[in-house]
Order: C-alpha cells, then sequence, then structure tokens
C-alpha cells in the first residue's frame, strides 16, 4: 500500500528507508571501537567493549548498504553512484574494524581485509552499465567454478594419474584464491578412498635408561571430533618434506631449541640434516 506523501515522515521510517543515519551510526560505533582499542592495552572489559562496538558497528553499515541497494534505480546512474559510494563507506567501516583488531587475531582481521575488498569491488561493480555488471558478474561465477573443477582435476588417482594442465592452472593461477576459500586437501580428501591418515610416534631413550613414548594425535585427548581431526592435519602435513637442507640459522635456532629440554635432545648421529628436518 502506497505511502501518503502529505503525512509527516517518522524517525522509524526514515531509519529503515534512508541509509545515511544508519551508516552514520555504524562508522561512529567501530570509530569508538578503534579508540577504545588504542587506550585497553589488553584489559578485559574494555576489548569487550570494544569488540561489541565493532560488530554493532559492522552490523549497522550492513544494514545500510541493503537499504541503499534496495532503493537503487538501476537505470539512473547517479543512484548507482550513491549506492557505489555507500559500500565504499561500508567497506571504510571494515578497514576501520581491521585496524581496531588485536594483530593475534588474524583469522578476524582476514574476514575484515575480505569485507574491504568486497565492498570496494562491489562498489565499482554496482556503478557500471547493467551489460559491464553482468558481463563481470558472470565472469566471476566462471572463475569460481573453474577454480572447483581444478582443485577436483589436479589430485592424483589411485593408479597415481593426474591431469597435468588441471595441476598446473591450480598451481599458476588458482592457488591464492582456492586457499583461501580452503577448497584444498579437505575439499577431496574424504573421496575417492583417501586411505588411513598419518599418526607420530616418538620413542625417546634417555641415557639413563629411562624411555617415553609418545603418539600424535590419541583420540581420547580430544573432546570433540573436530580437534581430533586437525590434529590429523597437522601429522599429514609433518610427513610432507621437500627434503631441503635447512640454512645455518635454521640449524643453530633448532638446536638451541632441542639443548633447551632437560634432558637435552640430540640430533641423531647418522641421518643427515635433511632428514631431520621439515620446513613444514
Amino acid at each position: 500500500m502506497a505511502r501518503d506523501t502529505s503525512l509527516p515522515v517518522t524517525w522509524t521510517e526514515k531509519i529503515v528507508t534512508d541509509s545515511a543515519p544508519t551508516m552514520l551510526a555504524g562508522l561512529g560505533a567501530v570509530g569508538l571501537s578503534f579508540l577504545l582499542s588504542r587506550i585497553a592495552h589488553d584489559a578485559t572489559l574494555p576489548t569487550v567493549l570494544s569488540v561489541a562496538l565493532m560488530v554493532a558497528g559492522l552490523m549497522l553499515a550492513g544494514t545500510s548498504i541493503i537499504i541503499r541497494y534496495r532503493q537503487t534505480r538501476w537505470d539512473e546512474l547517479e543512484s548507482r553512484l550513491v549506492t557505489g559510494a555507500t559500500m565504499a563507506l561500508g567497506g571504510l567501516a571494515a578497514l576501520i574494524g581491521y585496524r581496531a583488531m588485536n594483530e593475534e587475531w588474524d583469522t578476524a582481521r582476514l574476514v575484515l581485509s575480505l569485507l574491504v575488498t568486497i565492498a570496494l569491488v562491489g562498489g565499482f561493480i554496482v556503478m557500471l552499465p547493467q551489460g559491464w555488471r553482468r558481463a563481470i558478474v558472470s565472469l566471476l561465477i566462471i572463475f569460481h567454478f573453474g577454480g572447483i573443477l581444478t582443485a577436483v582435476t589436479s589430485e592424483q588417482t589411485s593408479n597415481g594419474a593426474y591431469s597435468w594442465v588441471s595441476a598446473q592452472i591450480r598451481t599458476r593461477i588458482y592457488r591464492p584464491y582456492l586457499e583461501l576459500i580452503y577448497q584444498t586437501n579437505p575439499y577431496h580428501f574424504y573421496s575417492p578412498d583417501p586411505g588411513p591418515p598419518f599418526l607420530l610416534w616418538f620413542y625417546i631413550e634417555y641415557e639413563d635408561g629411562t624411555v617415553q613414548k609418545l603418539e600424535i594425535p590419541r583420540r581420547d585427548d580430544f573432546k570433540t571430533r573436530l580437534e581430533y581431526q586437525r590434529r590429523l592435519g597437522l601429522t599429514d602435513r609433518a610427513t610432507t618434506s621437500d627434503l631441503s637442507a635447512p640454512t645455518e640459522e635454521m640449524g643453530r635456532l633448532r638446536k638451541d631449541a632441542a639443548f633447551s629440554y632437560q634432558p637435552p635432545l640430540h640430533p641423531h648421529p647418522t641421518l643427515n640434516a635433511a632428514s631431520q628436518f621439515s620446513p613444514a
């Protein structure tokens, strides 16, 4: 039902129909989050408040983009420019959140950096004419499914055969993208016939005759299956090595770390350095 334009606009109607107040509130929230992060110094309460403001600010910025997107008149350049500018401001909110985030929270910072990229690229796309928008979105979809195709077809089969073309495309073009969206080993690990997982066994015998045995991972040591599966991924990486010898600096650091234990851990007397070293 159409609204009577002679009636005054209430503040609730303005909030749900005008993207500007919502975006300003979102930018203000992430701005306060940034200021709190600079004075918090790992204090619990300011950190919690900073994160809460950041989440609220990003949600407000996203809501503002949704409001503006629904109001876009796609046949008018001026309307598309305003929508693109709104998305750019959403990217600015994510960028401020990125700067406010603790550097040790690398996964959250990665998500925010992706939001910045998506907002900027999306803002550029919405400002283009319809034909260009359709062409670019179609190419992005083709690129994504092309990455899935290379992830599936570049792996070796049970007889050792694989597609050389897919392997080259995956390595030279798609590798950063596939690692970003995690369509790597876990994407095709369970099909077909992945084989048994690796376990690490340690048998340490000290000079006084005492023995220590370790098995990694042990299912009983983990409360959830997810934790156990991630440790299995660690053992899979540990069994992969390019057989490259460590540099002099790496060797020194490894030796210092080994001798920091009591009793110290000595390298094997007969095996070469490359056999006792894995950069992974």
